[in-house]
């Protein structure tokens, strides 16, 4: 089955809301085999969204909108698909009750504008909203099938799982199902990853390769059109290893794992207590790492030392490092992390100081130079590096880098 995602909002042309149902769709569907080759949007214009309805009918079996249910005169989705189908619409007693009951457990005043969604085109069916005031709708018509979603992503999902998943498995499409798993890399570029896996994509057919940029990291998706996970797992085995002997340094986990998780794994199995020390990064490193739940485990807290008055009282940096070779150094990175280490107690800590921008730069010390500490009883180390970007991407992905930093230094020990 051939489909095609269409949602419907002006404000989504404008950019003043984000278009997250499509994706959510489009990967529930893959769940099922139902492949989806298009996705369109149309602001809430009539000709325009004729427009739409009439290509996505030449080149898909299914079409499932999102948006443009609600009770105004920009709400059109209903009565626009109604009208290319030459259908007729009409007040849904059942719903209207279900409308009604709606308003009235929450002591809110039905307005007469609302009853517009209730109104359902000929020989659909009702997908019942039980948490919102729109329903969806689901209509065949000469060998097309028609999915009316509301927009509200709480909505849109409650009746997708409720009522259109189960509909399109009552279909037995084919029993294939499209699965992934997403390898996660970092401290590598898209290019470089490419060449070195180049050829495991020039030769794909199933399962396929596909590289994504993500935030500071690069995502290898593997994908693979299968009856169950268990051929899933074993198709995918043999392409994963390989990818993983040529750049399994960079591989840090698959699908949900977050940089964080897996840095908590490591400190878990390890029996490590960790601290931080920052300055240009001004905790993000800390607030990274304390949004995995029970991260308190090995996590005992930081100092954010954005100052060089906290640099010398609290960590005990020696001024004469700040004043010779300055806070922006090796040095003042390394005294960081002992300070942080002697003050609170803990195994290992991680240490931050550089310049964001967009002030405070020298031709010595360029903006996004960073450094980055780690100390332990046993090691010692600092990394310089550079960053781009704006103030906040700096700071993003030094407080990245230090985390990858940590994870790299953890596997050894």
């Amino acid at each position: 089955m051939r489909c095609e995602i269409i949602t419907v909002g002006t404000e989504l042309l404008l950019g003043d809301t984000i278009d997250t149902n499509s994706a959510y769709i489009a990967q529930e569907l893959a769940k099922v085999g139902v492949d989806v080759f298009f996705q369109s949007k149309v602001g809430d214009n009539s000709t325009r969204l004729k427009e739409v309805i009439k290509i996505a009918q030449k080149r898909a079996d299914l079409l499932i909108f999102t948006g443009g249910l609600g009770p105004t005169e920009d709400d059109i989705t209903k009565q626009v698909l109604a009208e290319v189908l030459e259908v007729s619409l009409y007040e849904d007693e059942n719903d209207l009750r279900r409308l009604q009951k709606y308003f009235a457990e929450r002591n809110l005043v039905m307005s007469a504008n609302n009853r517009k969604q209730v109104l359902i085109p000929e020989g659909a069916k009702v997908l019942e909203n039980k948490i919102g005031t729109a329903s969806g709708v689901l209509l065949t018509k000469e060998e097309k099938n028609y999915i009316l979603l509301p927009g509200p992503p709480s909505e849109m999902k409650y009746i997708f799982s409720n009522h259109v998943i189960k509909w399109l498995e009552s279909l037995n499409l084919n029993n294939e199902h499209i699965m992934s798993e997403n390898l996660k890399f970092i401290g590598i570029s898209e290019s470089r990853l490419e060449n070195e896996l180049i050829d495991l994509m020039h030769n794909q057919t199933n399962p396929t390769l596909a590289l994504y940029v993500k935030k500071g990291e690069i995502h290898c998706r593997v994908t693979a059109k299968v009856q169950n996970k268990n051929e899933f797992l074993n198709l995918i085995a043999p392409i994963k290893n390989e990818i993983l002997k040529r750049v399994g340094e960079y591989y840090y986990g698959s699908d949900e794992l977050k940089l964080e998780e897996a840095v908590g794994k490591l400190l878990l199995e390890r029996n490590l207590k960790l601290v931080t020390a920052e300055s240009c990064t001004g905790g993000l490193i800390a607030q990274n790492i304390t949004q995995v739940p029970g991260s308190s485990e090995y996590f005992l807290g930081g100092v954010v030392s954005y100052s060089n008055t906290i640099k010398e009282n609290i960590l005990k940096v020696d001024a004469e490092i700040l004043n010779t070779v300055g806070a922006v150094s090796e040095q003042t990175a390394i005294a960081m992390a002992k300070g942080a280490l002697d003050l609170l107690g803990a195994d290992i800590a991680v240490s931050t100081t550089g310049i964001a921008g967009p002030g405070g730069a020298t031709a010595e010390k360029p903006i996004g130079l960073t450094y980055i500490g780690l100390v332990s009883k046993e090691i010692e180390l600092c990394e310089k590096k550079i960053f781009f970007g704006d103030r906040q991407e700096i700071r993003a992905n030094a407080a990245t880098y230090a985390l990858n930093l940590l994870r790299k230094t953890l596997i050894k020990v």
